[in-house]
Parts: structure tokens; sequence; C-alpha cells
């Protein structure tokens, strides 16, 4: 048996000069009308806040949408779900603060929640949910697919088009893995 090859120290140089190097592109953002750099670590931004405002506010049909997806759940449906999601996919992935998430959702602030956020936590809660109950049966779409994660991937168009900070990017690694 051989060793692994080993990566040339040209290869490590080039990937070194790539990252460090200055070379990129103007982009003009839509969302913030300005003109942005985009060079070869762009992903490796660490956001800070900053002073410029950010409107992170739900559009009006992602609101409407959430309450009627909500309404359309029994109180024990809906709170089954969310013990299951805190319960079994929170408490072992901790992606959501439940406290900050719980203070959010009741204050109407959109910081740590956000109606997709809420429909995409109901829909991994069905991920571990008894499907010989008779109300989950009644979401149950088949294929361990239920309507709540159909609802939040038609969400999920609207919110790509808007996001909405902290709850996007966990809503977006919760479908993510629902997708997977």
């Amino acid at each position: 048996s051989h060793p692994p090859p080993r990566i040339s120290g040209s290869k490590k140089e080039g990937l070194v000069h790539m990252l460090l190097s200055t070379r990129g592109h103007l982009s003009f953002d839509q969302l913030s009308g300005r003109l942005r750099f985009f060079g070869p670590a762009s992903n490796f931004h660490i956001y800070a806040d900053n002073d410029t405002p950010v409107d992170i506010r739900e559009s009006p049909e992602q609101v409407r949408r959430t309450e009627r997806i909500i309404r359309s759940l029994t109180i024990e449906t809906h709170d089954y779900l969310m013990d299951l999601f805190w319960e079994y996919y929170n408490g072992v992935l901790h992606i959501v603060h439940k406290e900050a998430f719980n203070e959010d959702m009741q204050n109407s602030n959109n910081k740590y929640y956000s109606g997709f956020l809420h429909i995409s936590i109901l829909a991994m809660g069905y991920r571990f949910a008894d499907l010989e109950r008779d109300d989950m049966k009644k979401i149950t779409l088949g294929n361990r697919e239920c309507t709540l994660h159909r609802e939040a991937k038609y969400m999920l168009d609207m919110e790509l088009e808007r996001p909405g900070g902290i709850p996007s990017v966990q809503a977006f690694l919760l479908l993510g893995d629902l997708e997977c």
C-alpha cells in the first residue's frame, strides 16, 4: 500500500493565493440598492450589526399564509408537533433558541420569529410524529411528507425574494434537512 498522495506546494499556494486575492467583481444588490464587491472570500464574511436599518418584516402574504395554516390545525396538533420538534430535533441539533422564538412570536417581533420558520418547525415535528394518530393522518400526503412540508416549500419562494435574517437562515436549514 502506498501513502495517500500529498497536495503539492503549488496547489496549496494556489488556494491561499486565491483566497487572499483582491480579484473580484462589483455587483448591484437590489435589496440594499448598493454596489457590492464579491471576491473569493465573500462566502466567509461574518456580518455584524451595523448602523444601516434592515427591514426584516414579513410580507403580508406570508403572514396571512402562516395564520391560515396554523388555524387549520387544532391546538393539540400544533402543540404536539411543536413539542416533538423541541424534544427530538432541536434537543439534538440546537438550531432555534426556544425562548427567543416563543417571546418574539408572542410579541409579534421578527428578530427570532417568522411564519416561515414556524411552519418549518411544525413540518420538522411531523418527522417524529406517530402517523397512526387521526390528526396526523389528516395532514399526511404520503411518502413521509405532510401538508406543512408542502406549505413550507411554497413559502420558500417568497422568503428568497425577501429574506428575514436569522429566522430565514434557521428555516432554510430545517427545510433543507426535510428535503434530504
